[in-house]
């Protein structure tokens, strides 16, 4: 899963995809392997150590920004269909991207273990605007799960989820609808809901 791990504090560099990526229920550890992997989440508002073990990775084309995570879970989780589902009260992994620093713009994503997902465009975090209003955009997203386990079947134990995700860019219009730039710097965080 990945070959480089991220060390906080120093930038995590998106490396280039080297070739197609397949958006399936099936691992391709090949396509992944120059990303760099996230590792080691810590609890929110501590520094401490989650429990629960999280692995994410990023790579990018000029068509696609590409997520992959996988959610190590002893108890998988997820009843929401709908993308304006209060996805986070369940299992979920989440990514917050935040193109520039000067400008209030960034994205949610989210993605439980039946495969709904979320996408917010948040204009300004202070605006009022609905859960539905900030859901209602074309994304283009392709998507998939790998579920190991049995989902909502608390009488047995389950080993974890991964998820993928491909967001196109054209689709991205805080960011003028292109693929940014070598070089270029964003914001962005990884999170995981885990009620197992």
């Amino acid at each position: 899963f990945g070959s480089t791990p991220w060390r906080t504090g120093e930038p995590y560099v998106v490396h280039r995809a080297a070739g197609p990526i397949t958006i399936d229920q099936t691992p391709h550890p090949e396509q992944w392997k120059n990303a760099m992997v996230v590792r080691g989440l810590n609890l929110a508002k501590t520094t401490r150590p989650a429990q629960s073990r999280t692995e994410a990775m990023l790579l990018w084309d000029d068509q696609n920004l590409y997520v992959q995570a996988v959610a190590l879970d002893a108890d998988l989780r997820g009843r929401f269909k709908q993308r304006t589902d209060p996805l986070w009260e369940e299992d979920v992994v989440e990514l917050f991207l935040k193109p520039y620093d000067d400008k209030s713009g960034y994205y949610e994503f989210e993605i439980n273990p039946i495969g709904t997902v979320m996408a917010l465009k948040i204009d300004d975090r202070k605006d009022r605007k609905s859960l539905k209003e900030r859901s209602a955009w074309e994304t283009g997203i392709v998507s998939a799960v790998q579920a190991a386990g049995s989902v909502n079947d608390s009488s047995d134990s389950d080993q974890f989820y991964r998820v993928i995700l491909a967001i196109p860019w054209k689709n991205l219009s805080h960011v003028g609808g292109k693929a940014p730039k070598v070089g270029d710097t964003w914001r962005f965080t990884f999170c995981r809901c885990d009620y197992g």
